[in-house]
């Protein structure tokens, strides 16, 4: 032991100037420590968001909880979707309408045929007949695009259009 406290004795400038400069580097080895944790801390923080949450897996289990309530409400938006596109295609889609003269004696195209269908081509045709002292109204059932009942050209010609209309 003595030998070492004569060899530092000796050496004491050296010894002191080892200090130094190991102390140097562990301070910039700290510096470089410090930027090093901020950086991290920053991602932290930006990942953490701006709530308060104690821990990542604190706030996993938080989106966990958000993400299965999410699921739940797509799946009932998707039931509720079904229900409607089912609904859907029993409601009036395609629309057809001519207008005519029914008698040579009128004026003007008063009288009407309207085919009004479903996704299904099911539906009625409706045709108004005006006279001069009269109206009458007639409605025929369609059923996968055709009638059972006799259809005038009129109300072909409507039901025609129907078909062809986009909806």
């Amino acid at each position: 032991m003595e030998e070492i406290l004569s060899l530092i004795d000796k050496y004491q400038v050296w010894v002191i100037f080892a200090i130094i400069f190991f102390s140097l580097l562990l301070l910039i080895f700290i510096i470089i420590q410090g930027v090093i944790i901020g950086r991290w801390k920053k991602k932290y923080y930006s990942l953490m968001g701006d709530k308060d949450y104690n821990s990542l897996e604190e706030m996993l289990s938080g989106h966990n909880a958000q993400v299965g309530k999410i699921l739940e409400n797509v799946e009932e938006i998707l039931e509720k979707q079904k229900y409607v596109g089912d609904k859907l295609e029993h409601c009036v889609q395609r629309v057809g309408i001519t207008r005519y003269n029914a008698f040579n004696d009128m004026g003007s195209d008063l009288s009407y045929s309207v085919a009004l269908l479903d996704g299904k081509n099911n539906g009625v045709v409706m045709s108004g007949i005006f006279g001069r002292d009269f109206c009458n109204t007639y409605a025929k059932p369609i059923e996968n695009g055709e009638s059972t009942y006799m259809l005038s050209a009129e109300e072909i010609l409507a039901l025609d259009r129907a078909k062809r209309s986009n909806g």
